[in-house]
């Protein structure tokens, strides 16, 4: 069962050279010893990543309080606890084992062989 992905929607400020309004997604760091993936991984693509994250807190409306409306966004603060690349991210890099194609793994399995024309 696939679990739908939810849009991120970016807090927007205003810039302060120009008139129009920047956005700002939130963001994270991980490291190589949490995910080697990203040794493989190039700057500027999108990956999907699945993780388990713990609440630490939840809160509602403006934490500075200063605005005259009421906000009733609920944001919160998680604990990632567990984090991995989606299997169809990690299977696109060719010649690791998760790139392996299908046919040379069917044909591996099938005959215990490589998948290769020299099996014989």
């Amino acid at each position: 069962m696939e679990k739908k992905m939810h849009k991120v929607v970016p807090e927007t400020y205003p810039s302060m050279s120009e008139s129009k309004k920047v956005k700002i997604y939130p963001t994270f760091r991980l490291g190589d010893d949490d995910l080697p993936e990203l040794k493989d991984m190039e700057v500027g693509k999108k990956y999907t990543l699945v993780m388990e994250v713990e609440v630490k807190s939840k809160a509602q409306g403006n934490e500075w309080g200063g605005e005259v409306e009421v906000d009733k966004q609920i944001r919160a603060v998680f604990k990632v606890m567990k984090v991995g690349c989606e299997e169809k991210d990690a299977k696109a890099k060719k010649g690791t084992v998760a790139g392996k194609t299908f046919e040379m793994d069917y044909a591996k399995r099938r005959s215990g062989g490589t998948g290769s024309r020299f099996d014989k």
